[in-house]
């Protein structure tokens, strides 16, 4: 089993957008990780700056500290709109389960 944390969040610009995205790379580094996290800039549907983040930890206190530094993100950036979702993950496992969500944040839209 695996601590996942999976982010998608809209910026009002560019420079937010990159800021954020780094933020997020520097707060997991040196962390243990299962897989490829993904922390990804682009554009939402309306064509607003927009970051993905899907990050899967080894250990539980890595995911709550990254739900935790996206979820105080939210309210200071500010966020325009967008989630942050932590779940257990039991894809590392076989057979694989299904993924087991826990909590979500919301940017206040």
């Amino acid at each position: 089993m695996k601590h996942a944390i999976q982010a998608v969040l809209t910026v009002e610009t560019p420079a937010k957008q990159s800021k954020l995205a780094e933020e997020v790379v520097l707060h997991i580094a040196g962390k243990p990780l299962w897989g490829k996290e993904a922390v990804i800039t682009g554009f939402s549907d309306d064509g607003r700056p927009q970051v993905s983040i899907e990050v899967r930890f080894d250990k539980e206190a890595d995911a709550i500290d990254l739900f935790d530094y996206i979820k105080e993100r939210i309210e200071k950036i500010p966020i325009l709109t967008g989630s942050v979702t932590r779940h257990l993950c039991y894809h590392d496992e076989t057979p694989s389960r299904k993924c087991e969500p826990l909590f979500s944040w919301y940017a206040k839209e």
